[in-house]
């Protein structure tokens, strides 16, 4: 996996996860988006959030 940062958050441990996903819409077109996550279902939450506001389909997602 890549780089991951912890952030101090109200006496919490925070977990940050960098990923790039790469969606295609209608078009065939490639969108990406560089985003920090709280943990993987924040990351399934944007994707199912991306595909059904904006129609685009997950293509590839990478980690830093």
């Amino acid at each position: 996996m890549g780089s991951i940062h912890l952030v101090k958050f109200n006496y919490k441990l925070v977990v940050m996860i960098k990923a790039c996903l790469k969606f295609r819409d209608k078009r065939a077109r490639d969108k990406y988006f560089n985003r920090e996550f709280n943990n993987k279902r924040h990351i399934d939450n944007f994707i199912r959030y991306a595909e059904r506001e904006w129609d685009y389909l997950l293509d590839e997602i990478w980690y830093e």
